[in-house]
């Protein structure tokens, strides 16, 4: 799947906040989705949902938090 940023500025918070979750996957502020094998994070207007698999991070879906968008990339990954 393939996303789009709005700015260059958005794309580097993407790329720092993926890196330290490599670091760091459970940084103070994520939490575990109900419901779901997957946690959350937030950064500016955006949210990447993700899961650990040993050392594997698996981005599920990154999308604005202020909407329900997010949620549903997902649920479609899920049905697929």
């Amino acid at each position: 799947m393939i996303y789009r940023v709005s700015s260059s500025n958005t794309f580097k918070q993407v790329v720092n906040t993926l890196f330290n979750l490599l670091k760091n996957p459970t940084p103070q502020g994520s939490n575990l989705l109900n419901g779901y094998p997957y946690r959350r994070v937030d950064f500016g207007e955006y949210r990447i949902i993700y899961q650990v698999q040993g050392e594997d991070l698996q981005v599920l879906v990154i999308g604005k938090h202020n909407d329900d968008d997010a949620y549903k990339k997902l649920n479609n990954n899920q049905s697929s």
